[in-house]
């Protein structure tokens, strides 16, 4: 018995670390690494869960938004759709539907879907598929001091990625032909967006922070609010849905007003809608807006919930 005490005590058993993001982890194998994202970026439109590897393997997980037309597939459609030619056979990972198809597995969890992709060795690729854990916590995002819930189906984007997606609008007076022609920074340190079905336009909700005008340094949330809704008003000719009222996000007085517009690009004419909400921070202010199609009253009511969700330091 004293011999299997002192085993005991002299072997303690070896922690295992957990590795991961955007609401999952698994167990790093030992003698694995995590890659980070400049020697191994994730490719759009994926969002990075995490990238581990050995000496002789390397495996990516991300996390992806079913598009509109794929959502109710099962995981073996959506393989289908990955490798046209492959035989998938059905599993499960951390209790998600699941299929694999060699080196690749697809798992689905509501409006969202999780890549697996494994390049060289395939001996630990079991062993971490079996140690997937999500989170019960909702997914968070958060950049310069604000952070938000990323809800079931939408993608965080990067900045990039938003001058990439932007609509080819045609302008119909000259200050949305400023707008159109004006490649400056937006000041945007989050974005998501998640794609509604039938239209060209999707959802989005983007989070500036940006310093406060110097005609309004010292503005309140109120006082801002007034001034970009009577910019933004001109600009597209908008109508107030809401006029500019005061609320409270995370503790501190913000203002929000919404405004329906009729957008015109490439693919026609369609009627908007924008919901903007203003917290200045005295030298600077954040502006959290969203827009969609008209119809698209569910993402405007997720919006809704999203700002529930707003957390802001308090530096």
């Amino acid at each position: 018995m004293r011999f299997l005490l002192a085993l005991l005590i002299a072997l303690p058993l070896v922690a295992e670390t957990r590795v991961g993001g955007m609401g999952m982890t698994v167990i790093l194998p030992a003698g694995w690494r995590v890659a980070p994202r400049d020697e191994m970026p994730t490719p759009r439109p994926f969002n990075r869960v995490v990238v581990i590897k050995g000496d002789s393997a390397t495996i990516q997980i991300s996390r992806g938004a079913l598009p509109p037309e794929l959502r109710g597939q099962s995981p073996v459609e959506l393989m289908k759709t990955i490798r046209a030619d492959s035989q998938p056979h059905q599993m499960t990972v951390a209790g998600m539907p699941a299929a694999k198809a060699g080196d690749v597995v697809v798992a689905t969890h509501g409006e969202t879907f999780y890549l697996f992709v494994l390049s060289g060795d395939a001996s630990k690729f079991d062993d971490v598929l079996k140690s997937v854990e999500l989170s019960s916590e909702p997914v968070r995002i958060e950049s310069a001091g604000i952070s938000m819930v990323l809800p079931d189906g939408w993608r965080q984007l990067d900045t990039e990625e938003r001058e990439k997606l932007r609509p080819e609008m045609k302008p119909q007076n000259a200050l949305q032909k400023k707008v159109a022609e004006d490649r400056t920074p937006t000041g945007a340190v989050l974005i998501m967006k998640h794609d509604f079905a039938g239209s060209t336009v999707s959802g989005s909700v983007q989070v500036l922070r940006n310093p406060m005008m110097p005609q309004m340094k010292l503005a309140s949330s109120m006082e801002a609010a007034r001034v970009i809704a009577a910019g933004t008003r001109a600009t597209f000719r908008g109508t107030f849905e809401v006029d500019p009222r005061e609320l409270t996000v995370s503790g501190f007085p913000a203002a929000e007003y919404v405004q329906r517009y009729v957008l015109v690009d490439a693919g026609g004419s369609r009627g908007m809608r924008a919901h903007f909400i203003v917290v200045s921070r005295g030298t600077y202010y954040y502006l959290i807006g969203y827009a969609g199609p008209v119809e698209d009253t569910a993402d405007a009511e997720v919006f809704r919930d999203v700002v529930k969700t707003l957390k802001i330091d308090s530096k």
